[in-house]
């Protein structure tokens, strides 16, 4: 017997004095939680006795056993000043009880084999409290944690971490509410700030990741990718002031192509950097006019063409969002062309350049008129064959009504009112237009004519008529 190395009492409440000083024990120098080994007790008190058992580590328990195994109702003080109270079940703490650490962390609920397992509150030393199942001495399942500065979260927990979904309260104010994953915002979720912002959409380790929607306080809204808690990718964003941005995004700045429509009714269409328009690209003002060219820092930078709403158009430099160099103005009336020197937004020489024609604009305007002229002569020698057979098979009607005044005649001009010019009323109808045909106005109201005042189609030739 190792009487030497465990000196062990146990006190039954219902033996005399006499039967306590008879009863020995024999143990190995081993806690009861070692795995290792199991209590040996001899003799072995009987079913639902109470005794004191200390081990010679300074383990101490107090309470039920059955057999050699604590069982039922009992006190457990660890050598290390962690204490246990509650059920215990075949030497295990199995049941509802309540365990102090010496660090200060507490647990009151349900244990199973030496673990946390069921419902139960632990409150830490910091002053954190959770609220909740446990299964293995993990958090799992539904559970509320309390953080000394006032955090809450009510959700699902796994492994002894927030997984699933739950809703944060943050003592500053904003809150989240969505998926979680390792103690972090992970998957889909809507977070409310405390300033009135909201943003909805996907998270990544506590970050914005993925498609979402950002509206701020102010009004400004922003629908599009993110990346590390940023505006990252293409994306929309709507300001309060009726402006738009839709383009690439880079660190929350406007950075790479885009178009913003400005709420004033300008337009720009281009190349971005660090929310500025910066790089190629066409603006256009509300009122008509436009440029294409470079921009540096949101000016206009480089080569470039304004073209003005009233036709007019200047090809040349900028500098500083000013014309700035050499340049060439075209006006768009009568096309006149100058050169022009500038000078920080004011012109300091304009020389009128002489236009010449190449060689291929004459070549091509010379194919142009020989092609109408061909269309035209085709036209007229149509019109003038029809004439010619309607006047063939009108020939002896014609010759009697040249020596007869009709009742429509005026009088002594031997002309019918149907035949009388519409122009001047006097003359006799001699002439067809082209390209519409009409036989309307006489010889002389037909040179000054530039439509049809039939059917208002150009004149493009007169062609004159003779009775038979």
């Amino acid at each position: 017997m190792e009487m030497g190395k465990a000196a062990a009492t146990m006190l039954a409440t219902d033996r005399t004095v006499s039967q306590r000083k008879r009863v020995t024990t024999q143990v190995k120098n081993r806690s009861p939680h070692n795995k290792e080994n199991e209590l040996v007790a001899n003799p072995t008190p009987g079913p639902g006795r109470t005794g004191l058992y200390r081990w010679d580590t300074g383990d101490q328990y107090e309470g039920e056993w059955h057999g050699s195994r604590m069982h039922g109702y009992g006190r457990f003080r660890w050598a290390n000043n962690d204490f246990y109270e509650g059920q215990w079940i075949h030497g295990k703490m199995t049941g509802k009880g309540k365990k102090t650490m010496a660090n200060g962390d507490v647990y009151d609920g349900e244990w199973l084999d030496d673990k946390a397992h069921g419902y139960g509150v632990k409150i830490f030393a910091n002053g954190d409290r959770h609220d909740g199942n446990y299964v293995m001495d993990k958090r799992e399942g539904y559970g509320v944690y309390r953080w000394t500065n006032n955090d809450v979260y009510k959700g699902q927990w796994r492994q002894g971490k927030m997984s699933g979904h739950g809703v944060k309260y943050m003592a500053n104010g904003d809150i989240y509410k969505g998926e979680w994953k390792d103690d972090k915002a992970h998957g889909r979720g809507v977070k409310k700030f405390a300033c009135g912002d909201l943003h909805e959409g996907m998270y990544s380790c506590d970050k914005r990741e993925g498609f979402g929607t950002y509206t701020w306080s102010n009004g400004d809204k922003y629908q599009g990718f993110w990346k590390e808690g940023r505006m990252n990718g293409n994306g929309v964003k709507t300001m309060a002031n009726g402006d738009i941005y839709d383009g690439e995004w880079l660190n929350d700045k406007a950075h790479g192509k885009g178009v913003k429509t400005f709420a004033c009714g300008d337009r720009h269409m281009g190349e971005y950097q660090d929310d500025r328009r910066h790089g190629y690209g066409v603006y256009e003002w509300a009122n008509g006019d436009k440029y294409e060219g470079w921009w540096d820092k949101a000016d206009q930078s480089g080569d470039g063409t304004y073209y003005y709403a009233n036709g007019d158009v200047f090809q040349g430099r900028w500098e500083s969002g000013k014309k700035h160099g050499p340049g060439v103005f075209t006006s768009g009336i009568g096309s006149c062309s100058f050169r022009e020197v500038w000078e920080a937004g004011s012109r300091k020489e304009r020389v009128a350049i002489e236009f010449k024609p190449s060689r291929t604009m004459r070549t091509t305007k010379a194919k142009e008129e020989e092609e109408e002229n061909v269309i035209l002569r085709a036209e007229i020698d149509r019109l003038r064959a029809q004439l010619e057979v309607e006047q063939l098979s009108d020939a002896g009607e014609s010759s009697s009504r040249m020596m007869i005044v009709s009742s429509g005649s005026v009088p002594g001009s031997g002309i019918a009112q149907s035949d009388r010019c519409n122009i001047c009323f006097e003359s006799v109808i001699n002439t067809v237009l082209i390209r519409c045909g009409h036989m309307c106005a006489c010889v002389e109201c037909s040179s000054h004519l530039e439509r049809c005042p039939i059917c208002r189609q150009k004149i493009v030739d007169v062609v004159r008529t003779y009775r038979v």
